[in-house]
Parts: C-alpha cells; structure tokens; sequence
C-alpha cells in the first residue's frame, strides 16, 4: 500500500513540476518579446510651434517635440520613427542618420521641406549611412557639398516619396549620390522620388556606385540636372544597380542623361529629350 501511495504521489507532482517550466517559458518568451517591440515615436515641430524641446523625455509627443530634426533623430533607437510635421526647416549643417530609423514627413513631400540653406551655409541636406534607415516624404534643396551629394549621400538606407531639387556637388551626385561599402553590401533604395534641376560634376542627378549593393531605382522622374565632367551624364549613372519604370527626361550633360557600368541595367524606362 505504501508503495502504490508513493508511486500516486510522484505522478501528481509531475504535472507542478511540468507546468512550473512552462509557465517560467511563457513569462521568458513574453519578456523577451516585449522588450524586441519596445519602440518610441519622436516627433518634430517648427521652431515657435507647439513643441517644447523636452529633451529629457525624448520628444515622444507633439507637446515636447523638438525644432531641429537632428535633436529627435539622435534620441532615436532602431526601429523608433521620428515623425517631422509641415513647414520649411533651414539646416546649419547636414541631417546624419545613422540607425535603423524612419524619419518620415507626416503629410509628404509637398508640405515638409528640408533646406540646405545655400548660399547662407554650405552644406549637403543629409547623410544616410544605416542600411535599415528610411527617409520618406520630404521636399529636400538647396544643399550645397564639394564632394560626394549635394542633396544626399547614401551609404545604404531607402529613400522614397521625396522630391530633390536645385542642389550641387562639385564631385559625384548633385541631387543623390549612393555609395556601396565594399566588400560589405549595402541595401540602396531610391522608390517614388523626384530628382530636378539639380547639378554636379559627375552627374547632376543621381549618382549610384559600386557593385556591392543590393537594391534598385524605381519609379522615379530625374530631369532637368546637369553635369559638366566629361564622360558623364546629366541625369543619372548607374554602377550596380538596376533602374525600372522610370523617367529619365530633359538633362544636359556631355554623354547626355543616363549610363550604366558594371551590372546597372535599365528597364521599363522612358529616356526623352536628353542633350549630350
């Protein structure tokens, strides 16, 4: 009888035991979880709005946001969003992006400006180098650099939704120029963008380089640039990356407004009206 006894009580201990070490899993695997979507909006206003600069609390409201884009880019973590609301921000120096964030332009490109602010200052507009960074939504000018990107330079990172114009480079890229980190791949995105009236040396509008790079152009209008290196073109030249469905339009540059090397290729395209 004893030993029937002690047999029936090792079996109800069992199950405490078993359900003691799936409860301790659920609580991990929930801890853990909560701790991977632990992500923050911040949020950006125009300097003499409503946003109080709290830097303390990291601009995670409208009530506290803050008036330069670069203070709430900086208090960003990966995967956090950095939401920037309608006006003209004028730049002293560039925007320097170099986490996984997505700064975006709460109601797009046609009311959220970033301007470079040449002649007063001479600098590029922004410089993305996270290849999980996201820019979306702005109307980015008057950015102004003797090297690579007036408008922006990229070392990975997506750009999408904006519309770039009337920048220089005395080098590569008046509006955009994208660079690979060779031999570490990038991820090079440039979706939905318009690309005008911008100038540089080595392609007015975009210039994308390397073939360390995963990624594409598409669904783009870059028109209206100028280059004047020889050997270049004015609207865009492609080194490693494929463009699609886009619009390669009215550029003036000495090889006229597109080339590709290395594996650029281009397809689904309308090229009219170039000069070279």
């Amino acid at each position: 009888m004893k030993q029937t006894q002690g047999h029936a009580m090792s079996n109800l201990n069992f199950p405490r035991t078993a359900d003691y070490v799936v409860r301790t899993c659920l609580f991990v695997w929930l801890v853990s979880a909560l701790t991977v979507q632990a992500v923050d909006t911040h949020y950006v206003s125009m300097p003499g709005g409503y946003g109080t600069n709290d830097t303390a609390g990291g601009y995670t409201n409208w009530e506290g946001a803050a008036t330069q884009i670069q203070w709430a880019v900086d208090a960003a973590g990966a995967g956090d969003t950095v939401l920037v609301t309608n006006g003209t921000y004028n730049l002293t120096n560039q925007i320097v992006v170099t986490n996984s964030i997505t700064l975006q332009g709460v109601n797009g490109r046609d009311f959220t400006f970033i301007n470079g602010n040449y002649p007063a200052y001479s600098n590029r507009c922004m410089l993305l180098s996270n290849n999980s960074a996201v820019v979306d939504g702005f109307t980015i000018s008057n950015g102004y650099m003797l090297t690579y990107g007036g408008g922006v330079l990229t070392y990975g990172s997506t750009l999408k939704n904006c519309h770039i114009h009337d920048n220089f480079s005395s080098s590569s890229g008046g509006g955009v120029r994208m660079v690979d980190l060779m031999p570490i791949y990038t991820t090079q995105y440039l979706l939905n963008c318009i690309i005008n009236s911008n100038r540089g040396a080595y392609a007015g509008g975009v210039a994308q380089g390397g073939y360390y790079a995963n990624g594409m152009i598409s669904n783009c209008v870059i028109s209206y640039n100028t280059a004047t290196q020889a050997g270049y073109p004015g609207g865009v030249s492609l080194d490693g990356l494929p463009l699609y469905n886009s619009e390669i339009s009215y550029n003036n540059g000495p090889i006229g407004g597109i080339s590709a090397g290395w594996y650029g290729t281009i397809r689904y395209c309308k090229i009219i009206g170039n000069n070279g």
